[in-house]
């Protein structure tokens, strides 16, 4: 609705103004401020596309179940803000241009210079639009610093706009002021965005999250909190097979990705990042709890080594068939070549053989040398 809404706003402002334009209300001896009086004039115009606005992100909230927050509101913040901003805009070209031209024409250029900033590949232009396209993922919040742009560059406008119809005297001191302000505005704005790429920034990690146990800590979203104590029932057997298979797997939190939104925080040995919410509702939390904590030290490890040690982590925890699932159903180049995975088989059922202690030591010795490779 930002489009429509900022068309609605500059439209009808252009209208209003051309009327008392038309009525040369600007050439009456001064009863009220001329600041006054085209408040009076906008705020029906304001009123109605802030309504569009409203009425959007109302029924959305009604149909999703949910009540706003303080930080949800923030996109809102910015298409009230440039209501305003457009309506200035659309005020003051009503003061030069006949209404019957000046409505249709800013109705037609607002929308189409807003709603088609996402097709354009100058990604600069995209953020100071005035609207944000991106979905938010969950834990995901809007920054002020992502907004700040769209304001300065269509508020300097409106500025620029406003100083134009400012009863200084000269002309051209209200010219050079309008334009410096209009450039100032729009470069900064620009200078601000343009190492973006096509997305605009957002907080990732901001949602309440509920803890439970200690050593290790596991922490879900408030909103899955409930599971909590199952999870970690599945928790603490996890490590008791690893201990009792002389792998001392000890972190200190384990905490729920869900929150990351579309940032991938990685694990350390002191905290890991499992989809605990998701793998509830697959029922497979104990495998990726194996996969967490099987520590690679590189992001492209040897592929056959790789496997080896997942497949006897798998098996000791009792995900064994989880693992040959996923493999099946998630297969990587190494695993093309049927050879391959049955060598990687045959290597584990023999490691299988030997004491604990001895299994231990090579599944430490090939999570290293899986990382050591040129």
């Amino acid at each position: 609705m930002y489009a429509f809404a900022y068309a609605v706003a500059s439209a009808l402002a252009a209208w209003e103004s051309g009327r008392l334009r038309e009525a040369a209300v600007w050439d009456l001896a001064p009863a009220r401020s001329r600041y006054r009086i085209a408040a009076n004039i906008l705020f029906p115009a304001l009123a109605l596309a802030w309504f569009m606005l409203f009425l959007a992100v109302a029924l959305r909230l009604i149909q999703e179940g949910v009540a706003p927050t303080l930080d949800s509101v923030r996109p809102l913040l910015l298409g009230v803000l440039l209501c305003l901003a457009h309506a200035v805009i659309g005020f003051t070209i009503g003061l030069h241009v006949p209404r019957l031209l000046a409505a249709p024409l800013v109705t037609v250029m607002t929308w189409v210079l807003v709603a088609f900033s996402v097709t354009s590949t100058q990604f600069w232009y995209r953020h100071v639009s005035g609207q944000r396209t991106d979905s938010l993922a969950f834990g995901e919040i809007v920054p002020f610093s992502s907004l700040a742009p769209h304001l300065l560059f269509t508020g300097s406008i409106a500025m620029a706009a406003l100083l134009l119809w400012m009863p200084i005297r000269h002309g051209i001191i209200r010219a050079c002021l309008a334009t410096s302000v209009a450039i100032a505005g729009m470069s900064t704005a620009h200078g601000m965005v343009e190492r973006w790429g096509p997305h605009d920034p957002v907080l990732s990690g901001q949602a309440p999250v509920q803890c439970f146990g200690k050593a290790p800590a596991v922490c879900m979203p408030k909103v899955s909190a409930g599971r909590l104590p199952a999870v970690r029932k599945q928790v603490d057997s996890v490590l008791s097979d690893f201990r009792a298979a002389g792998i001392e797997a000890s972190p200190t939190f384990i905490i729920d990705s869900l929150a990351d939104g579309r940032r991938h925080v990685g694990s350390t040995p002191s905290t890991w990042r499992v989809s605990l919410t998701h793998g509830t509702k697959a029922g497979n939390v104990r495998y990726l709890l194996v996969n967490a904590a099987v520590p690679f030290s590189c992001v492209t490890p040897d592929p056959k080594l790789r496997r080896e040690a997942l497949l006897w982590a798998a098996t000791i925890a009792g995900e064994g068939e989880a693992y040959a699932k996923q493999w099946t159903h998630s297969p990587e180049e190494f695993d093309l070549n049927a050879a391959n995975r049955d060598r990687v088989y045959a290597d584990v059922k023999k490691v299988r053989t030997l004491s604990v202690s001895k299994q231990a030591d090579w599944f430490e010795r090939t999570v290293v040398t899986a990382c050591e490779r040129d």
